[in-house]
């Protein structure tokens, strides 16, 4: 349907399976300059953190998938944000200062 999926990942055996399935694989310092949607399915820890808020693009969302909400540094965006609107039960708006891209 003409989406571009790129997977970021640090374990390189992992990786090598997500290029041999047919995915692009980068750092998530670089997929957070070009990405729309990230979504998280890892169960680590902060996997998309303040450095990456703050080069995403307008309009990013941020999602994860996981039951934990630990993948996604909300700490460091709450500290970010200029505001906050709930959108949906489990839906949050953040607007941050734009700083970078």
């Amino acid at each position: 349907m003409g989406t571009n999926v790129v997977v970021t990942e640090i374990d390189p055996l992992k990786s090598i399976e997500a290029v041999m399935d047919g995915f692009q694989v980068m750092p998530m310092a670089d997929a957070a300059r070009i990405g729309d949607i990230f979504c998280t399915v890892t169960g680590d820890i902060k996997v998309i953190r303040s450095e990456h808020f703050q080069v995403m693009k307008d309009g990013a969302i941020v999602c994860n998938t996981g039951h934990f909400n630990v993948e996604i540094d909300l700490e460091a965006l709450e500290k970010m944000k200029k505001k906050k609107r709930l959108i949906r039960e489990s839906v949050e708006e953040y607007t941050t200062p734009r700083t970078a891209g």
